[in-house]
């Protein structure tokens, strides 16, 4: 009788196996789904600061340099391109065309993220046509770009005076301006600004 029980193959898994590699099976995926479905956000957040980083050499560029400059969209290639006006300072000759400037690197935008508009003083350009250009010692204007990313909407503004552009979420900066506002009717004369 003894070696009939030892003979018994066991053949399958019991419930409790199962249960522990489907416990096991839905823990991993728990780890690993966000990570596959975050990377999307972090490209779109990436692509954010890079446009960023050449709005504030755009800004840079016309303080301190002595040639127009000019933002163009590469609709070809998806890509948001720094542009200067290359000018001859001692030719005679008036001819001139826009180069890309190759000391800032162009901004590629992934697949998924798209310009939706570009504003200069509450006024949508088009800049995939001709650069949105500033000449050195000029009024720059107030400049927003408006990326689409796969799940939201972020506008990144330049404003006029400034050399560093920040970030709104949502589509519509100049809309959300409104105008000036008086503190003391308003009852925030005591706050910190």
């Amino acid at each position: 009788m003894m070696d009939q029980r030892r003979k018994t193959i066991r053949v399958g898994f019991t419930l409790v196996e199962m249960i522990i590699v489907i416990v096991l099976i839905g823990i991993m995926a728990a780890m690993t789904l966000p990570r596959l479905t975050g990377n999307r956000d972090r490209m779109f957040d990436l692509a954010t600061d890079q446009v960023g980083d050449l709005l504030m050499m755009y800004a840079q560029r016309e303080s301190l340099g002595r040639r127009p400059i000019g933002l163009w969209e590469d609709t070809m290639n998806h890509r948001l391109v720094l542009m200067v006006l290359d000018q001859d300072e001692m030719s005679t000759e008036t001819t001139s065309a826009w180069v890309i400037d190759r000391y800032v690197k162009p901004v590629v935008l992934p697949d998924d993220v798209n310009i939706l508009d570009v504003q200069a003083e509450g006024q949508s350009v088009d800049i995939s046509q001709w650069p949105l250009q500033t000449e050195p010692g000029k009024n720059r204007p107030a400049i927003a770009i408006v990326l689409e990313g796969p799940e939201r909407v972020v506008t990144i503004v330049l404003a006029s005076h400034a050399l560093a552009p920040f970030k709104v979420n949502g589509d519509n900066y100049f809309d959300s301006l409104g105008g000036p506002i008086d503190l003391d009717s308003d009852g925030r004369d005591r706050e910190d600004w």
